[in-house]
């Protein structure tokens, strides 16, 4: 089935509404994740919308003309996605691995989940100072500050803060 672009323009996007500083020139910035590079502005939120509209027809006209693939919404990718994987490994990394787990009292599955989260959340948020002047980082507790000065210096400088109870926070990988 070929898909034409009344297809791509019903799907679902995400959109994100970011305020432009006045230093930018003010109003606001919209943009689809999903399709890198498709952006617009206005001076208010909905005249960026309006022109998003825009800006995603040429897009997806150019992707079509080019014979680009053109990204699905993320609401659609995900379901694609089960949460598992197999991943073969040397032995000795293997070995290696389930002694770091065992000593921090984790399953590897667990160990590992927290290596890979640590290290992603360290590219997505050199990305995404890249991308914006906002970063927005949350830290839990002293020792989670501790982890990020060893593996994401670049967040190093970053003040931080503490709610005064520090209690383990659902959802937060805890390895320490």
């Amino acid at each position: 089935m070929t898909k034409d672009i009344q297809y791509y323009l019903d799907l679902p996007y995400q959109v994100v509404l970011t305020p432009l500083s006045e230093e930018d020139g003010g109003g606001w910035l919209a943009t689809i994740p999903e399709l890198k590079g498709c952006m617009s502005d206005g001076e208010n939120q909905q005249e960026a919308l309006n022109n998003l509209k825009d800006a995603k027809v040429a897009w997806i006209k150019t992707a079509i003309k080019r014979n680009q693939i053109i990204p699905l919404p993320s609401s659609q990718e995900d379901e694609e996605y089960s949460g598992k994987f197999t991943l073969r490994l040397p032995s000795f990394l293997h070995r290696e691995l389930s002694l770091a787990a065992k000593k921090d009292n984790m399953s590897l599955n667990s160990y590992l989940l927290s290596l890979i989260s640590l290290n992603f959340g360290k590219v997505i948020g050199k990305n995404q100072i890249k991308e914006s002047n906002n970063l927005n980082v949350f830290i839990y507790s002293k020792s989670e500050l501790d982890i990020k000065k060893n593996y994401n210096p670049f967040l190093q400088n970053i003040e931080q803060t503490w709610p005064s109870n520090t209690s383990q926070q659902a959802g937060g990988i805890k390895r320490w």
